[in-house]
């Protein structure tokens, strides 16, 4: 027995040791490469930089250029990356590191969800390498970005396995349980906001159902859901109070967009997300989630209960992001953990009954079933590591001055007294470059300016790229540097 047990231990450390390697090549390889993205990620950081270096005491606020209303999300993200950056310095692994930890975070969520559940490290061990080759949730404004969302599926998933270990073990201490939901609950809020009730519903639906609805018996859920609304609600009543107006964006923000466009160019079809996950996000896998809704039936009762449950909290949530007119990308990231663990399961379950009517061993059937499943997913991993490679020869055009400003301070270049000339109409497209700007401004005591005026003095150093022509056609310029389609001028004189 002490043997078994031994052998048993050797066997959940080895594919542990495992998952932590393709872990690592997946979620922190080259993770500070790439620069930072335009839009999000850049606001982020920049939130992040103001938290770190030039607020006073006011933790809850987050301000971008003095203004304390740009950013509407609670700050959780930004203190994570603030700290972060005070620990490795203004830099892009700094920003992301919080995401990939996260991320790590539920990779090992459901790893031992799996291990707990369906008594099987096999199957936890499959889950997991299933989410780390879903390129839809390594890529891109989740596991790999400086972003909220890879966060807010770390709460999202905990709270929901927490949920199912609740109704389905049905402890006879539920404390721990409640105080871990909500937790999940409070943290998932002060990530996204809203986004941290979007299983609640479904939550609900099952506890209403469930054989003797003893969660609603137990005191400990009505203390959980005051302290859960107290929290939340009281962020809301103290940032109101130091930003008036934030209720009203927020209201516009989060709560509008069920029904109404706020913006335009996000408006997307009803099949939006079914698309993504067919095209993308999910390629590798989707043709197995038909199958998914027939397994539960030939599982055994535990592990039918399991699937069912989160059978049913996917496919409500797919159906609760598909409704709103206004669709992101990224919406689905809380999708793939549950589909990683259905997927995983199945796949398993199924092989096995299949083996054991052929009348194969259950020990042999159990190795040959995970080397097929790691033979399956070479493909989808390899193809999420390449996915993320940076090359300098395909950069967003919006991300470009940025990505300038890192090259000529790798280079030596002289920048310390730069004018960066960039021309947008929308304040957020300067939040790239702005980045930079901060970080060696900060870091290197540089004297980098951002400018949208066409009015420089003899001697400037002028850094542009799509604007160029202006600055030559109006100045006698002598270049200093180039690289790709930007350039930095010395201005002589006026024409």
């Amino acid at each position: 027995m002490k043997i078994t047990n031994y052998l048993k231990n050797q066997h959940s450390t080895c594919w542990v040791f495992v998952l932590i390697i393709l872990t690592y090549f997946t979620l922190f390889h080259k993770l500070g490469e790439a620069p930072i993205y335009i839009w999000d990620e850049a606001t982020y950081a920049n939130n992040s930089i103001d938290m770190a270096f030039e607020q006073q005491n006011i933790f809850i606020v987050q301000h971008l250029n003095n203004e304390d209303l740009y950013n509407t999300k609670p700050p959780f993200v930004i203190w994570m990356q603030a700290i972060s950056i005070k620990l490795f310095g203004i830099n892009e692994f700094a920003v992301r590191i919080p995401s990939a930890l996260f991320s790590t975070f539920t990779i090992f969520l459901v790893f031992f969800f799996c291990k707990k559940h369906f008594k099987s490290i096999n199957i936890a061990f499959i889950s997991s390498v299933v989410l780390l080759s879903s390129e839809g949730y390594v890529v891109w404004h989740v596991a790999r970005s400086g972003d909220l969302d890879a966060i807010l599926v770390f709460w999202l998933t905990l709270g929901l396995f927490t949920f199912i270990d609740l109704i389905i073990l049905r402890p006879k201490n539920t404390t721990k349980h409640y105080v871990v939901l909500s937790a999940a609950i409070v943290f998932g809020f002060l990530t996204k906001g809203i986004a941290a009730y979007f299983f609640i519903p479904f939550m609900f639906i099952i506890s209403l159902f469930n054989s003797n609805r003893q969660v609603f018996k137990d005191k400990a859920l009505y203390y959980s859901i005051f302290i859960v609304l107290f929290l939340c609600l009281g962020y809301y009543w103290i940032r109101e109070l130091y930003g008036p107006g934030y209720l009203d964006l927020v209201f516009g923000s989060e709560i509008l967009r069920f029904n109404k466009e706020v913006m335009s160019w996000h408006v997307q079809p009803f099949n939006y997300y079914y698309l993504n996950l067919k095209n993308k996000h999910f390629t590798s896998f989707f043709k197995l989630i038909p199958v998914l809704f027939i397994a539960p039936f030939f599982l055994k009762s535990t592990k039918k209960k399991s699937a069912f449950y989160l059978l049913f909290v996917v496919t409500g949530f797919f159906l609760l992001i598909s409704y709103p007119p206004t669709k992101l990308g990224w919406y689905d990231a809380p999708m793939f953990p549950i589909l990683s663990v259905l997927i995983g399961l199945t796949f398993f379950e199924l092989m096995s009954l299949i083996f054991k009517k052929i009348g194969l061993k259950n020990s042999l059937s159990k190795s040959i079933i995970v080397l097929m499943a790691l033979l399956f997913l070479y493909d989808p991993y390899t193809n999420v590591l390449k996915s993320f490679e940076y090359n300098d020869n395909n950069i967003y055009s919006m991300n470009f001055d940025g990505a300038f400003l890192k090259y000529l301070n790798s280079k030596k270049a002289p920048i310390n007294k730069l004018v960066v000339f960039k021309k947008e109409k929308e304040i957020e497209h300067f939040d790239q470059v702005l980045f930079y700007i901060r970080r060696y401004n900060i870091e290197n005591q540089f004297q980098i300016k951002l400018s949208s005026s066409l009015n420089f003095e003899k001697g400037d150093l002028v850094m542009c790229s799509k604007n160029k022509q202006e600055v030559s056609q109006k100045y006698n310029v002598e270049t200093v540097e180039v690289w790709k389609q930007g350039v930095v001028y010395k201005i002589l004189s006026e024409r």
